[in-house]
């Protein structure tokens, strides 16, 4: 629902995964919102697609967004 926009090929695992993040510091924000709920929500099936792309991306992406997760660029999720 919220982030269903990221489940399209235009999205390379850094977009995907920074969005995640994004998501997670508004998530923090609304803690004991009926909006958290569904938040955490749509952070575990982000999770689900960024495993999923991980598979499906080509070599190439997914050393970048390897190197990136390694050299600290993005937060571990």
């Amino acid at each position: 629902m919220i982030l269903d926009y990221l489940n399209t090929k235009d999205f390379t695992l850094t977009q995907i995964h920074t969005a995640i993040d994004k998501a997670k510091e508004l998530y923090y924000s609304l803690c004991g919102s009926i909006y958290s709920n569904v938040l955490y929500d749509e952070i575990c099936h982000a999770y689900e697609l960024l495993d999923r792309r991980k598979f499906l991306a080509s070599e190439q992406e997914r050393q970048c967004y390897e190197t990136f997760c390694e050299h600290g660029i993005l937060k571990k999720l």
